[in-house]
């Protein structure tokens, strides 16, 4: 476990960039450090402010062990905080127990998948529909409806129903996003440390977890890309008719070059799609495809652009002379 300090100036950001790097060295040790970091932070964006006057340490900590049904009495006695930081630290601790004891007894938790092999739409507790693309995953808990808080691992396409009172929040590794009734495709790649959101209708929020300053209102059309290794976000206004090609089964190129079709398709298949000749990539398609197949697409790839195109054992390498005029 990380010290205790600095854990708590991450939480209220304060921490330095060298302590960062070192936290961040033991949050990626493992899964359950970084969860740990998760629930915490949860708890300290939504616990009730306190002051050192009426926060009652020895009193917490007499319920925590009760609860937890250990003999830590003599624990309870030595801490005995006189500074500031020393209850700040205690604060920590106490919240690093109330985690324990919230993950030991909460059995609220819904976990739902999408297979292997298809996509999978789901119905909300509060009648949003979610649509799974596949190996995605989302979790939230029972009392979803006046929440309305959810974890996103993968790809999802999320139809919020409106709610002013209750605002829709999707959660990732890094990021968060938060609407009140809108429509938009979240994408959390967890290999690259990258969040990407679409909006289709409304209006969506994309903050950066770590670094709140950083934040962007994205609307019908646009695409918010935060990159996690970098702690930055951008906003890309390009028109990007595949965002949700998972989604509708349709792949649209209009004089597109060939270096985005190639990585449009590798994605929408999840396969190794690349060029031998630097020179193709310049070269620009344009078609349409309606629930395509792989071999379809590659087949009108290779007699539009007169390329010779090879197997190999993660995919398909595409070849050709380049293209002179478009």
């Amino acid at each position: 476990m990380t010290d205790e300090r600095l854990l708590l100036k991450f939480l209220d950001g304060t921490i330095t960039d060298e302590e960062r790097k070192q936290f961040d060295i033991w949050m990626e040790k493992s899964d359950d450090n970084r969860k740990l970091v998760q629930d915490l932070r949860r708890v300290w964006e939504t616990r009730e402010a306190h002051s050192p006057g009426d926060f009652d340490t020895r009193g917490e900590w007499d319920r925590l062990a009760r609860a937890m049904g250990s003999q830590k009495r003599s624990v309870v006695r030595r801490i005995r905080p006189r500074t500031y930081l020393k209850f700040a630290a205690a604060l920590v601790m106490l919240m690093v127990a109330s985690v324990i004891i919230y993950r030991m007894y909460d059995t609220s938790k819904n976990i739902v998948h999408a297979t292997a092999d298809e996509t999978r739409q789901v119905t909300l507790p509060d009648g949003s529909l979610v649509t799974l693309n596949r190996y995605a995953k989302i979790s939230y808990r029972d009392n979803f409806a006046e929440d309305r808080i959810l974890i996103l691992q993968g790809e999802a396409f999320f139809d919020v129903k409106a709610d002013l009172r209750h605002p829709f929040r999707v959660e990732t590794s890094g990021s968060a996003v938060t609407v009140v009734g809108t429509s938009f495709n979240a994408r959390a790649i967890a290999v690259e440390k990258l969040t990407k959101v679409f909006v289709v209708t409304g209006k969506v929020s994309l903050v950066d977890k770590d670094v709140r300053s950083q934040a962007v209102l994205l609307g019908p059309g646009l695409t918010g890309l935060l990159d996690e290794s970098r702690n930055a976000i951008r906003i890309d206004s390009a028109l990007d008719e595949n965002a949700t090609a998972w989604k509708t089964k349709k792949l649209v190129f209009g004089k597109t070059p060939l270096d985005r079709v190639l990585k449009t398709v590798a994605n929408y298949f999840n396969v190794e799609l690349r060029a031998s000749d630097k020179a193709i990539l310049r070269c620009h398609f344009t078609g349409t495809f309606g629930d395509p197949t792989l071999e379809e697409v590659i087949e009108t790839l290779q007699e539009a652009l007169s390329l010779e195109v090879r197997r190999e054992n993660s995919g398909y390498v595409f070849k050709g002379e380049g293209c002179h005029d478009h």
